[in-house]
């Protein structure tokens, strides 16, 4: 039996890392069924039932040391573990679990990591000293291959490929339009649909508010509008600020496929959270970024398309007048986002080439 343990921030019912985690998990699986995976999560219990799979808490040193100990290959990914920007703790956390399997001698590949932004000399330092010694790193876009690269990281150890979500499945479309009905409790057959997802650290101060109040008003009689947090935890107060007689929140805790089901019954989506883009990419729904971060930028990079500007000072109108026109068009930006989705699917299939060697290399040293 090959034994691969994934790290990551799972368990923390971000969509975007749960639907990482499932697409993973789902990638693996078919170039190996018979491979036992174990997963690093903040929710072993959960993450079990979820997914069928082993868990160790990611929290209990002794249990993670086992856990690389025990295993064959080491995967370190996805999405943006290795920034010193939104925390600076957890950048040496995921650098501790990667030198742990290279104190065991495993095989150790980084699946499609959004580098950076990584600012403190000291952490770009340590980052080429572990990453220069892994098997084998694949990233989701360009600009973090670039970033390595400028840290002192052999260019040929570095694949370019597209963020695991890209390769999520699309769900019933009714499972998702029975979410809807709920939340909305009316008919929303009237207007085309709208999904908005923002996070509430963005939203601190009333002028923050009013603006993003004033962008909900102007889009309320043209279309019906529904808030979608990502990040439940951190996302839902900001969404229920927004919630009236015309506007609707998803409120309750889903799973990333029930949430894709939304997505796919929208008519385009204004989306801040890096998933909520990828999730609307993915179901062909045209959408409208706004960047908060590089990795946004980026990801927006691959599709062709612009972020419509900061979030700290995006213009209601200037929103509104690029979703009518988006909607006006629809038809063009379906096509337009299933081209280049298909295009990053197929970078995607990378990670299981490289990944397949690796396990290979596991067996002959399990």
């Amino acid at each position: 039996m090959n034994k691969a343990l994934i790290s990551g921030y799972y368990g923390f019912n971000n969509l975007g890392d749960e639907a990482i985690l499932e697409t993973m998990i789902r990638s693996i699986s078919r170039m190996d069924e018979k491979v036992e995976l174990t997963v690093l999560t903040a929710s072993p219990e959960t993450t079990k039932a979820d997914l069928g799979i082993e868990t160790v808490h990611r929290s209990k040193l002794l249990s993670v040391i086992k856990a690389v100990m025990d295993t064959d290959i080491l995967i370190s990914g996805g999405g943006s573990l290795l920034q010193d920007t939104t925390s600076k703790r957890s950048i040496h956390y995921y650098l501790a679990i990667i030198i742990f399997g290279l104190i065991f001698r495993k095989p150790i590949m980084l699946y499609s990591h959004g580098i950076g932004p990584v600012s403190k000399p000291s952490n770009r330092r340590i980052m080429k000293w572990v990453l220069s010694r892994v098997d084998a790193i694949t990233v989701r876009e360009s600009n973090s291959k670039i970033d390595l690269i400028n840290m002192g990281i052999a260019p040929d150890k570095i694949h370019v490929t597209a963020d695991p979500v890209v390769d999520m499945e699309k769900i019933e479309m009714a499972l998702g339009r029975d979410i809807l009905k709920k939340a909305f409790d009316r008919n929303i057959d009237d207007k085309p649909l709208v999904g908005i997802s923002m996070r509430t650290k963005d939203f601190q101060t009333e002028a923050d508010r009013q603006k993003l109040k004033k962008l909900i008003q102007s889009l309320t009689p043209s279309y019906n509008i529904v808030m979608i947090p990502f990040h439940l935890k951190e996302d839902l107060d900001i969404c229920v600020w927004a919630k009236s007689d015309t506007v609707a929140v998803i409120d309750k805790e889903h799973t990333a496929g029930e949430i894709m089901s939304v997505v796919e019954n929208l008519d385009a989506l204004i989306g801040v959270r890096l998933h909520s883009l990828i999730f609307a990419a993915v179901a062909e729904v045209p959408l409208i970024g706004i960047s908060y971060d590089p990795k946004i930028d980026y990801f927006l990079e691959t599709l062709g398309l612009e972020a419509i500007g900061k979030i700290k000072d995006f213009e209601p109108n200037q929103i509104k007048d690029a979703l009518d026109a988006i909607i006006a068009d629809r038809d063009i930006a379906v096509q337009y986002l299933s081209e280049h989705v298909h295009e990053l699917r197929m970078k995607f299939k990378t990670n299981e080439l490289i990944l397949g060697n690796l396990l290979q290399r596991g067996k002959m040293h399990g």
